[in-house]
């Protein structure tokens, strides 16, 4: 796990304070060992620490201003730390910034009982490194990109010190000149003005627009499918790692201040930061390989949705002088990335179907023609907003399409009657010009952030409000405000890992919350007793209730709730099987109580987002140890683009299957805002303090991972 950063409050001022303090003697309090004395001297009573111990925690925050002092070398005893060589100067920086938190190793440390000290240099490098000088804005280096960040940008370091450099539109194994457009402590992004070396996994993209930083879209169209596959399981592998400790060092810090505020941590086990409170520290198995599409026929022309804006400013690879007018102008397309108020102009989206692609610029040609005013996102003024694209397969294996034009509301158009009449005239010639399109929908919105859920919608061409999608043998309507999984075919890989992983026998109750159209929970149906299904979206829940009525499903109930308030407990019968498949910000604090609470035999939590999976994940662990997570499978959905889904399954056992750790109070002084708390249990390789001076909270603690170290440094205010 990466360190965190400290230079947020390690200031100029700060540092100087630091070096007076020093002078005054308040550092006197770092106990010194005497002669002969053992690291390893917990049973004495008291824990000395090595200059690169000491070091780690703070080295990455202090100012660059210190070097010039760290030529001292020799005469460190009245520091409080030994000096052997290099190691000097860390702990000296070390020393400096701990000043600001003087109380930090006030008084001895004892050992646990039983307990063997691991030193918590264990796996930091003997000489740890001096705070690195960032790169400034604007500056261009020669870098190489050695793999890929959740999120599709390249990750490459600065030759000379290590810097970690993310350089967008990067790809593993080129060399590039890039240009530093933000710096940050730990590190920078960078866009390449050059690239010396092509990667040998460099494909030709298909795409027109790839390449310009245009689309907002495909990242990776360059980088060759195996190898985009092998990036995201690396990527899965680094958020679960990192995710845990992460999550770890929240809850601790969500004790921290209940303990300060002394109202309870809304989503920690109760007691956690008190003496008698325990940590789990949850296992995780190794991740599966990677549920890619097939290369030959899946990676593109899979999205069944797009969702194209309309807007008057457009985005081209030309810059507008400052200050120069940019004439208004009818766009149609997707935005750029970072961007809300400009649209690129496109004709076409190889993530579609074709047939989409010339439904695209058909709508373009004859609204221009036809005069509709395209929205302009920043004066709020216009009519067309968004045009969106659906497209399914039924079980005839028949294409079926569905235009939705989300529009402005009569309030915010003074000419909505008219542009309405107009574009009942754009959805009639549509829908006879193309005779895979089953309906034309308007939907209108008052939103000013562009949503594309429609508030009032009305039937523009033909009979019907949905298309058909066959998927697992059964047969989905999808109406326009619907969630439906984007890529059927990987869809149902999905599915049938789902089901495989659910492992009913035909007697269980199953909850499927976040169900959507129901296209997950019905095809649960077949192997369990009853199905329940929670879903906040109103169309989407009519949608699953026709979809069980569609293919004959009796055992299934469906039901409108917000999940983030929803009381499953008290609304529905208990769940011996519960399937979760919630947005990108996954499960509120609440869900995941009562998850931790509901008794269910398996929990299996589908994710577009694994970091926030994993953070839910440690959360439920942590309040019911009993469950283990057993198996982690990612499938990829969305070739070319850094979005990953996972599957997680967890199973209720008879006892805690994480490491327990009991928290109880060591140190604490009368009279005085400082205390000190240590982790105290069955294993070495844990270990806490949490100090609070001055109305500051620091959290710090290490976790052995298979014999090897990380840590982290927050800083909390009260």
């Amino acid at each position: 796990m990466k360190h965190k950063s400290m230079e947020s409050y390690c200031d100029t001022f700060t540092v100087y304070f630091c070096i007076f303090s020093v002078f005054l003697g308040e550092m006197s309090y770092l106990p010194l060992p005497p002669a002969g004395a053992d690291d390893d001297s917990g049973d004495a009573g008291c824990h000395f620490w090595e200059e690169s111990d000491v070091a780690r925690a703070c080295a990455h925050g202090i100012k660059r201003q210190m070097r010039s002092m760290l030529a001292w070398n020799g005469g460190w005893t009245w520091l409080g730390v030994r000096s052997r060589g290099a190691d000097a100067s860390s702990a000296f920086t070390e020393a400096c910034v701990s000043a600001r938190h003087r109380n930090r190793y006030h008084g001895p440390l004892m050992a646990a009982p039983n307990e063997t000290h691991v030193p918590l240099s264990a796996a930091a490098p003997s000489t740890p490194a001096l705070p690195l000088k960032r790169p400034k804005k604007g500056q261009v280096l020669k870098l190489a990109v050695e793999s890929l960040s959740y999120g599709g940008k390249g990750v490459s370091k600065r030759p000379e010190d290590g810097f970690v450099v993310f350089v967008d539109r990067a790809i593993p194994g080129e060399i590039v000149n890039a240009r530093i457009v933000k710096s940050k402590a730990a590190y920078a992004e960078a866009v390449p003005v050059e690239r010396l070396s092509e990667s040998p996994h460099t494909v030709a993209p298909r795409c027109a627009h790839f390449g310009q930083h245009l689309c907002g879209g495909c990242k990776t169209q360059n980088l060759a499918y195996s190898m985009q596959l092998e990036q995201k399981l690396q990527q899965v592998r680094d958020l679960y790692e990192t995710g845990r400790a992460d999550t770890i060092r929240e809850l601790l810090e969500d004790a921290a201040k209940a303990e300060r505020t002394g109202s309870p941590a809304e989503g920690a086990p109760a007691g956690l930061g008190s003496a008698s409170a325990e940590l789990h520290i949850p296992e995780f198995p190794p991740i599966d390989d990677i549920l890619g599409c097939d290369e030959q026929t899946s990676v593109f022309n899979y999205r069944n949705k797009m969702e194209f804006c309309f807007g008057t400013r457009a985005w081209t690879v030309k810059k507008v002088e400052k200050g120069a007018q940019q004439e208004p102008e009818f766009c149609v397309g997707l935005r750029p990335a970072g961007r809300w108020d400009k649209v690129l102009n496109i004709d076409d989206c190889d993530l579609q179907h074709p047939l989409a692609n010339d439904i695209l610029r058909y709508v373009r040609e004859r609204s221009i023609a036809l005069r509709l005013a395209p929205y302009d996102n920043i004066a709020h003024e216009g009519f067309l907003r968004i045009l969106m694209i659906r497209s399914a397969t039924n079980a005839e294996n028949e294409l079926e399409l569905m235009i939705n034009f989300v529009t402005s509301t009569d309030d915010a158009s003074p000419e909505y009657p008219a542009m309405s009449r107009v574009l009942e005239q754009l959805g009639a010639e549509v829908g006879e010009r193309y005779p895979n399109v089953v309906c034309v929908l308007q939907n209108t919105s008052s939103s000013m952030g562009g949503s594309s859920y429609g508030e009032e919608e009305r039937i523009l061409f033909g009979q019907r409000r949905f298309i058909e999608q066959e998927l697992c043998g059964m047969s989905f309507q999808i109406s326009a405000n619907s969630f439906f999984q984007p890529n059927p075919a990987q869809a149902q890989v999905l599915y049938r890992r789902v089901i495989e992983e659910a492992a009913l026998t035909g007697t269980e109750v199953v909850h499927d919350l976040f169900c959507g159209t129901g296209s997950i929970g019905l095809s649960l149906s077949p192997y369990c007793a009853a199905l329940y299904g929670v879903e906040l979206q109103e169309s989407a829940v009519l949608d699953a209730r026709s979809n069980m009525k569609r293919n004959g499903v009796e055992n299934a109930h469906f039901f409108l709730g917000d999940l983030d308030s929803y009381d499953v407990s008290s609304q529905l019968p208990p769940a011996d099987v519960v399937v979760v498949d919630p947005p990108r910000a996954g499960l509120h604090k609440k869900l995941v109580q009562h998850l931790a609470r509901s008794g269910a035999k398996r929990i299996v939590y589908v994710s577009c987002n694994p970091a926030t999976q994993v953070r839910d994940i440690v959360r439920l662990l942590q309040l019911q140890p009993k469950y283990a997570l057993r198996r982690i499978t990612p499938v990829d959905q969305f070739p070319h683009t850094p979005h990953i889904e996972c599957i997680a399954t967890l199973v209720l056992t008879a006892k805690s299957q994480s490491k327990k750790y009991e928290l109880s109070t060591h140190v604490r002084r009368s009279g005085s805002s400082y205390s000190s708390k240590r982790v105290r249990g069955t294993s070495s390789g844990f270990a806490l303090h949490a100090h609070r001076a001055r109305n500051k909270c620091l959290l710090w603690f290490h976790v052995a991972t298979k014999g090897q170290l990380t840590w982290s440094l927050t800083h909390c205010d009260n």
